[in-house]
């Protein structure tokens, strides 16, 4: 769970993980970056796709700052 370390109160509830989960996540990041599209995709294409990540960033700054806020218990 996450929790809000002003009041205790549970945000979010996510999965945990262990050293096996983390060697597996990182054996399937290697092979996506080995073997995945991003690695075929040419500068402009991985411009326009970070660029379209910081417009989507961009239309849920608040929800995202709520969340933030929400996670450190502080304030906006």
């Amino acid at each position: 769970s996450i929790i809000n370390p002003f009041n205790q109160e549970e945000i979010a509830t996510v999965s945990e993980g262990g050293r096996e989960d983390a060697i597996k996540a990182i054996a399937a990041a290697r092979r996506a970056f080995d073997k995945g599209e991003w690695s075929s995709l040419s500068g402009l294409e991985r411009g326009k796709i970070v660029l379209k990540i910081a417009e989507l960033i961009r239309r849920d700054l608040e929800e995202l700052a709520e969340l933030e806020s929400l996670d450190t218990g502080k304030t906006l």
